[in-house]
């Protein structure tokens, strides 16, 4: 290592003479390193050591005395130090380099008193700085004064020794990033962030654990090492002490996934920490709480409605939205929605218990539940029979409005009523009412004519007819009801009833009376006025009693008898 000036200048010295004549005097200045150690000192940074100026001499002149010099401190060698003097006054001198000056980086004097023969010290503290070697030195001066107004021309002789060796050792800095606390094993063990210090070319093995676990129990991996701010590889590693080093081992926070889905529909927009569009995932930090909230409801394609219903994570259902998950591991958080669901009411008009068929088919009356936007076809029967009527469908109404068609088609985009209305079937029969034996005949009922003639019906319609037990005809003839027929079956009685499921055809069958035959059998005889007197004075509406009444006025008297009795022995044609 070169050697710089280093200048320690014995100004001035005042000798006293207590005689005639002046003689120099000889001292000798060197360092005292340590306070008597003259060899090389080791050291480490930030090491306090404190360095002795140690001048000694023997007056050629015997009572001559030292009483000031002036010391210029200067250093050579790579290394650096700070400190302070502990004795004297510091001043500056102008140009003389010297590694404890103050402002203009000049020089320093040491002035330490009187010194007498035996020799004193003065003595000042240094703090090593880093790696390197510091080198500290005097050199003689002769030809500066002690004071301005004192010139002395018998100048000091001083003469010098080796110069004081400072060898400073190398120091580790061994940290971790971007925390601290990690413990570190190897060579020069500590727990982040630590120094140590080294011997000169000393191999340290430095190793990391590859895991660390923080407060809130934050997971962290290690990532590498660094040197002096240059990438090393492995763990462990090695550093070799040829100079002051920084070890840096770099962490990175343990790293989870989380997947965010959705069930039901895709492309739901989730917000919270993590915000994205199902499905999607993300990369989170340990112990990460991450929020996410799912809307209330989603508009998919098609405008189709879609409700939030749950969270899960992991598989397990989670109550509320939003929801925190804790990133310590892997996790899938899926958010569940369902399709709007409208109720859709099938009903049916003027009848019931009809069969729809279509997309929601069932049996009037009922509901069916369908999903937003879903479209429903419905068919209603043309005709529905019910109890032996049949029921013609009309029209499809929906929400009371009328709709054109059969089938039609509902969009789902709300709660629907859907009415099929029927009406009964009208059908009608034809009945024909006529008489047999004489025309004309008034017939009273339900469906009431003169024979003969005919009348409509509803279909099941039961029609009521009655004939008149007498019928005049022409040329004063009688004729009497014999008894009815539907399409050729008799039937009993002058009042029938008919139902209507068929046309029909009612006959009033009548036979002419013989003037005075009272009983019918074609013969007038004793046996006609036997019946006639039975019946005398009864009225002639009750019963057969009008047969009796052969003359025809309304009652039975002797004028009956008398009017059968000139007939005896007429017979039917």
């Amino acid at each position: 290592m070169g050697k710089s000036c280093l200048r320690l200048s014995v100004v001035l010295a005042l000798v006293l003479l207590c005689g005639s004549g002046f003689a120099a005097t000889m001292y000798v200045a060197k360092w005292d390193g340590g306070m008597g150690t003259l060899g090389p000192i080791t050291a480490w940074p930030g090491q306090t050591i404190t360095i002795g100026a140690y001048i000694s001499g023997v007056p050629n002149t015997p009572g001559s005395q030292l009483i000031g010099f002036q010391a210029y401190l200067s250093k050579t060698g790579g290394g650096s130090f700070s400190g302070t003097a502990t004795m004297g006054d510091w001043f500056c001198t102008g140009d003389e380099f010297f590694a404890f000056a103050g402002a203009d980086n000049c020089g320093a004097i040491l002035s330490t008193g009187y010194l007498t023969g035996g020799g004193d010290l003065a003595k000042f503290t240094l703090v090593t700085g880093g790696f390197g070697q510091i080198v500290i030195d005097f050199a003689s001066k002769d030809d500066d004064t002690y004071a301005a107004d004192d010139v002395y021309p018998f100048p000091m002789v001083v003469t010098w020794g080796a110069p004081l060796v400072i060898n400073v050792l190398p120091r580790l800095t061994v940290q971790s990033s971007p925390m601290t606390g990690v413990p570190i094993t190897g060579g020069r063990p500590g727990t982040t962030n630590y120094t140590a210090n080294c011997n000169l070319n000393e191999v340290v093995s430095l190793t990391a654990p590859a895991t660390r676990t923080t407060a809130g129990g934050v997971r962290w991996n290690f990532v590498k090492w660094t040197v002096d701010g240059v990438d090393r590889v492995g763990n462990p590693i090695s550093v070799t002490m040829n100079n002051d080093h920084t070890a840096v081992a770099v962490y990175e926070r343990q790293t989870w996934t989380l997947m965010v889905r959705s069930s039901g529909v895709t492309g739901v927009s989730i917000t919270g920490d993590k915000p994205g569009t199902t499905n999607y995932s993300v990369t989170c930090t340990d112990q990460e709480s991450v929020s996410l909230t799912a809307p209330a409801v989603h508009m998919a394609a098609g405008a189709v409605q879609w409700n939030f219903i749950k969270w899960a994570v992991d598989g397990d259902d989670k109550i509320g939205n939003p929801i925190s998950v804790t990133m310590s591991a892997e996790h899938a958080a899926i958010a569940f929605y369902q399709k709007q669901t409208w109720t859709l009411s099938v009903q049916s008009s003027g009848v019931t218990g009809v069969s729809i068929t279509g997309t929601k088919p069932g049996t009037t009356n009922y509901s069916a539940p369908c999903a937003d936007q879903f479209v429903v076809s419905l068919t209603a029967p043309s005709m529905h029979s019910a109890g032996g009527v049949q029921w013609l469908f009309v029209k499809w109404t929906v929400d009371g409005a009328d709709r054109v068609g059969n089938p039609i088609s509902i969009t789902m985009d709300a709660h629907h009523t859907a009415v099929a209305v029927y009406q009964q079937q009208v059908t009608t029969w034809t009945l024909s009412v006529q008489s047999s034996g004489v025309a004309g005949v008034s017939i009273t009922g339900g469906k009431p004519g003169t024979t003969d003639y005919t009348a409509t019906c509803a279909d099941q319609q039961v029609v009521s007819l009655t004939a008149p037990v007498v019928q005049p005809g022409a040329g004063g003839v009688r004729w009497a009801f014999a008894n009815w027929t539907v399409d050729g079956v008799p039937k009993v009685g002058n009042t029938i009833s008919v139902t209507m499921d068929a046309d029909r055809t009612a006959v009033a069958l009548y036979t002419v009376m013989i003037p005075g035959d009272a009983n019918g059998d074609c013969s007038v005889n004793v046996l006609d006025l036997i019946f006639i007197r039975n019946r005398l004075g009864k009225p002639v509406g009750s019963g057969d009693n009008w047969k009796a009444d052969v003359n025809s006025d309304s009652v039975v008297n002797i004028l009956d008898l008398i009017y059968a009795r000139n007939r005896i022995g007429a017979r039917c044609q």
